[in-house]
């Protein structure tokens, strides 16, 4: 799209435009009147032009010609308008604030005098030039220049709906170009040069966000098919809502930090004084009661601030969405391919958003309740806890195939509620691991400090180490009758290990060859200097209870027990 910095108004007019006011006052008043003078010249009868313009609508040539403006009083009245305008610049501040208060009037009895598109156009063309120009004289508040920056946006903007379908191409552009300049110029107003000028229209200017809606407010609310009205409906549409949605995704991540945050804070030490005559299990009890009261009470508050914040960003997605629509249609009928696929891409991401915050309201929500649950009374209630669970199962689909960090923390969630609640320590797992799955799929974004990630991944640590040990009593169990059976081979191994590595290589290959081998005697230079250490680290992976899988209890026991004996002297000649 393009934009516009320079002049409001860099072209003369043609013999039958409008009679608009330049935007800056010239340095010759004189020269002025006599550019003004020019643009008065009426040619021929508005009706005979616009069919003229019809006739020519499919014609092979760049540009349509500018209608001819009809020769009445709203005509007349611009004019005479446009003459006292000229005159501004030579008139003392006073008398300038009277004269555009009189200019004003007279563009305004132009546009009630309007009775064909033409007329209206160019009156509304004037008012917004005029009041743009009042404004850069605004010696007033924020305030005050905000609402003329409004009234001039919205002039322009009616102009543009006005002159649709009877005005030029090059007309439109400039009148677009000229209302999007001026609301640059607004969200950049702080830093702008009139400011600097003027520190005092910096007092009461609202922030970016305010601003941006009051200039969107300003346009036609109708829906248009005026293709450079839809262009800055666009433009300002998706302006507004890049700013509510960033509001929404500082939000989530705030809520997200903070949750991350709890339990994380240092405890307090100080217990205060113990009471004279009370006794030190008195004194112990009463405190612990006033500290579970204590944490009651902050975590109630933190359920509530949290509550307040997850609703802020619900509300700031929910007014982004239907704004990045908005700027998705404007510029669809405008043909802003580019901005539409920004305003169609942005929406995709306000629904993830959106989606995200709702799974994370649902989650807090059951944390909240699971809190109280767990306070409340000495047995737990069934009732409560199935209410948890609902809750996070709620976060749980909400956020499946939207934002697979929502998707881990519900996962998370209910890992902890099977696996410390229910006492349900496998159905919690397949939770925890689920986390650590979609924690992958999260890089190159790093989450391994975050809560929900750490007590998943030391919830399977756990019960990866538990199970080894289940698997290693029960392997154990089952060779201990071949150990038993196999004690004066074990004993006879042992005491050559004693003699050393050449001892014992000459008695497992001779008395306990592989399975399919038969019994041999090493050379004797396999067993000097570093081809001992070989023959040991060949030995070592040929004898490895992996590789006998397969084979008879037995044999597997018995190369275990080998293995590790070679293992041993192995490391030693290292």
């Amino acid at each position: 799209m393009c934009s516009c910095f320079g002049s409001l108004f860099g072209k003369q007019s043609t013999k039958r435009d409008e009679f608009e006011p330049a935007v800056r006052l010239s340095s010759n008043a004189a020269t002025d009147a006599d550019s003004v003078k020019e643009e008065i010249n009426i040619n021929a009868d508005w009706a005979r032009g616009a069919q003229q313009d019809q006739q020519n609508a499919h014609a092979p040539r760049e540009q349509p010609p500018e209608p001819a403006m009809p020769d009445t009083r709203s005509s007349k009245l611009r004019m005479s308008a446009n003459k006292l305008y000229a005159q501004l610049e030579s008139l003392s501040p006073a008398l300038r604030d009277m004269h555009i208060r009189r200019v004003r009037g007279m563009y305004q009895d132009a546009l009630a005098a309007a009775d064909s598109p033409l007329d209206r156009s160019a009156a509304r063309k004037n008012l917004g030039a005029l009041t743009r120009t009042e404004l850069s004289l605004c010696c007033g508040r924020g305030t005050a220049a905000l609402q003329l920056t409004v009234d001039a946006l919205s002039h322009y903007a009616l102009a543009l709906e006005a002159g649709d379908g009877c005005r030029s191409a090059d007309w439109a552009e400039g009148v677009r170009a000229a209302a999007q300049a001026l609301a640059q110029e607004a969200l950049d107003w702080k830093d702008g040069r009139l400011v600097r000028e003027r520190p005092a229209l910096a007092e009461g200017w609202p922030e970016r966000g305010v601003v941006l809606a009051r200039l969107h407010a300003a346009l036609p609310r109708a829906a248009s098919r005026c293709r450079p009205l839809a262009a800055l409906r666009a433009w300002l549409a998706l302006a507004e809502a890049k700013h509510v949605f960033a509001g929404a995704l500082a939000a989530q991540r705030a809520q997200e930090q903070e949750q991350d945050g709890e339990g994380d804070g240092d405890q307090g030490e100080d217990r205060g004084e113990r009471g004279e005559g009370e006794s030190e299990e008195e004194y112990e009890g009463a405190d612990e009661e006033s500290a579970e009261e204590e944490e009651g009470k902050q975590q109630e508050g933190e359920a509530k601030r949290q509550e307040v914040g997850w609703r802020a960003a619900l509300e700031a997605v929910g007014r982004a969405q239907p704004l990045f629509k908005e700027a998705a249609e404007s510029a669809r009928i405008s043909g802003e391919e580019a901005l539409q696929a920004e305003a169609a891409a942005l929406l995709e991401s306000a629904i993830i958003c959106e989606a995200a915050c709702c799974s994370h309201q649902a989650r807090h929500a059951a944390d909240a309740v699971l809190l109280r649950v767990l306070r409340e009374g000495e047995e737990l209630s069934t009732d409560g806890v199935h209410v948890v669970g609902d809750g996070y199962k709620e976060a749980l689909v909400l956020a499946r195939g939207h934002d697979l960090e929502a998707e881990a923390r519900a996962h998370a969630a209910l890992g902890g509620l099977y696996a410390r609640v229910w006492k349900m320590a496998d159905v919690g797992l397949v939770h925890y691991k689920r986390v650590l799955e979609l924690a992958v799929a999260l890089m190159p974004r790093v989450v391994s400090d975050t809560p929900w990630y750490r007590e998943a991944r030391d919830a399977v640590l756990k019960a990866q180490q538990a199970q080894t040990q289940v698997e290693e009593a029960a392997a154990a169990a089952a060779a201990q009758p071949h150990l038993d059976a196999l004690r004066p081979q074990l004993e006879a191994l042992s005491k050559a290990a004693e003699k050393g590595a050449h001892e014992l290589l000459k008695l497992v290959y001779a008395q306990h060859p592989l399975p399919g081998a038969q019994p041999s005697q090493l050379p004797a230079e396999a067993l000097r200097g570093d081809r001992l250490r070989e023959t040991l680290r060949r030995a070592v992976v040929a004898y490895h209870p992996d590789r006998q899988l397969g084979h008879p209890m037995r044999w597997q026991v018995l190369s275990g027990e080998i293995c590790k004996e070679l293992s041993a002297k192995y490391q030693i000649l290292k």
